[in-house]
């Protein structure tokens, strides 16, 4: 690094040629059950600066109501709403399948599931009406560490992936990152987090 001072005088002031901090990212994996929570405490920040928490990766990305229908989805098959396979308006990848309430859980969506219209298991040959399809959406926050709990200081109550929350850390300390379900899930969700901080 070159510093460089013009002074006028006899007494030049020193330049400090520390850097600044780089952001410290630290990841975490869980999953959120229904009703439930995860929480990572003891996230060490050094000084003050920016800290955020982004969801980086939901599984399942979709959350499909079905009936009217039979047959058994299978976890990794590829599922579509069309004539076949080859002439569809929109396709997924089965996460799970609960039949006992009708609940499909996709990843990985291309093109439109429309409500009201037949999904097919393209291995299984399940097929049932899609009644209702949405995001899965959790809660995503950031706070303080006591050691213990996690008192939340920022929220976002309607988090999908790719949501995040941003703040302001004023002095060295400890935080925690909290994932919960905002009464949304119908299953399980795995997620991802990445917290960025100095």
């Amino acid at each position: 690094m070159l510093a460089a001072a013009a002074a006028c005088g006899d007494d030049p002031q020193p330049i400090d040629p520390s850097p600044s901090p780089n952001p410290i990212t630290e990841t975490y994996t869980g999953t959120v059950t229904v009703n439930g929570a995860v929480t990572w405490g003891n996230i060490i920040v050094t000084s003050a600066g920016s800290a955020n928490a982004v969801l980086r990766a939901v599984r399942p990305q979709l959350t499909m109501r079905v009936s009217d229908g039979s047959g058994n989805y299978v976890a990794g098959e590829t599922v579509y709403i069309g004539n076949s396979l080859d002439d569809r308006t929109g396709i997924a990848v089965v996460h799970g399948w609960d039949p006992g309430t009708g609940t499909l859980f996709l990843n990985d969506r291309d093109g439109t599931l429309p409500t009201g219209e037949f999904i097919t298991g393209a291995t299984s040959g399940a097929r049932w009406v899609n009644r209702e399809v949405g995001n899965t959406v959790l809660g995503l926050a950031l706070g303080t560490w006591s050691g213990t709990t996690c008192s939340i200081v920022l929220a976002n109550d309607i988090a999908g992936e790719g949501a995040q929350v941003t703040g302001v850390v004023r002095d060295a300390g400890t935080l925690c990152v909290r994932v919960y379900d905002v009464g949304r899930l119908r299953g399980p969700a795995e997620v991802t987090v990445e917290v960025s901080h100095f």
